[in-house]
């Protein structure tokens, strides 16, 4: 009998928040944050919902927590579908529930700043040992990178490379040492971590540090810029804590939700490295 109560407790929460978007005052809010990015209220509202579906420990966060970030992601006009925006639950000990906080993926990072409309191009690469790389900076700034098939040996940099409207190229280079000091500098990193996104996929993180660092100098929104600078404060999540990419559901599945114990999600190690 215990069990069952704890059960249905569960699957209160997504009812509860489903209620909360489904509340006309909450769709009014997310009318006036979406910008014109061909997202609708409703269609932002079904992949939240589907998020908080796929993930029981992001239906057990506060309603307020999960509310924030819904309407943090709707004024950058991305959808929080666990590919370019993450909802991720972090327990806070000092409140003793879960809460929910936003986390940009590298994705969605170059989704905002190809809006700015003065980008055509962008892109972000690992130079190892074996490629031909030449960085060359002054009054001809030059950048070439051939990399090798076989043999590429160590990382020694990660690059930004952007194309602008008018014909211009622009570029960021960091080396090895200066992206580790960003990592090891980053909240939530721990070198004993095998499974932390640093440690499993260095050159996805790696990628994702200079395409930002790049990013602030580019011509951007205020809130483009002030959405970058909030990632680098934020606690990014441990093993434990990363959200499984989310399978379809249907209609069915997001209005009658099975039990926590028949909800089906994706092992950790299934899990596609973050870009």
């Amino acid at each position: 009998m215990t069990e069952k109560k704890e059960i249905e407790k569960v699957e209160e929460k997504p009812k509860t928040i489903r209620a909360m978007l489904e509340d006309p005052r909450f769709k009014q809010s997310l009318v006036d944050a979406l910008p014109e990015t061909g997202c609708t209220p409703e269609r932002f509202a079904r992949v939240a919902l589907t998020m908080v579906t796929k993930n029981p420990k992001l239906a057990e966060s506060t309603q307020a927590s999960v509310a924030q970030c819904m309407m943090d992601c709707a004024m950058l006009g991305i959808e929080p579908d666990g590919r370019r925006a993450h909802l991720i639950p972090f327990f806070n000990k000092k409140k003793n529930a879960y809460e929910c906080t936003l986390i940009l993926d590298y994705k969605g990072i170059v989704e905002l700043v190809r809006r700015s409309g003065d980008v055509v191009s962008i892109q972000a690469s690992v130079v190892y040992e074996g490629d031909h790389f030449v960085h060359v900076l002054g009054t001809t700034p030059l950048l070439e990178h051939s990399p090798t098939l076989a043999g590429r040996g160590k990382a020694i940099a990660a690059y930004s490379c952007v194309t602008l409207k008018d014909g211009a190229v622009s570029f960021e280079v960091m080396g090895v040492e200066e992206i580790n000091v960003i990592r090891n500098n980053s909240k939530g990193y721990k070198p004993d971590d095998k499974q932390a996104p640093w440690n499993k996929w260095w050159g996805e993180m790696a990628r994702k540090t200079v395409f930002k660092r790049h990013s602030k100098w580019l011509t951007l929104s205020p809130e483009v810029h002030d959405a970058i600078t909030k990632d680098d404060e934020r606690l990014h999540p441990s093993h434990e804590q990363r959200i499984n990419v989310a399978t379809p559901v249907s209609a069915e599945e997001i209005f009658n939700p099975a039990p926590v114990e028949e909800r089906k999600t994706l092992p950790d190690e299934e899990a596609p490295a973050p870009e």
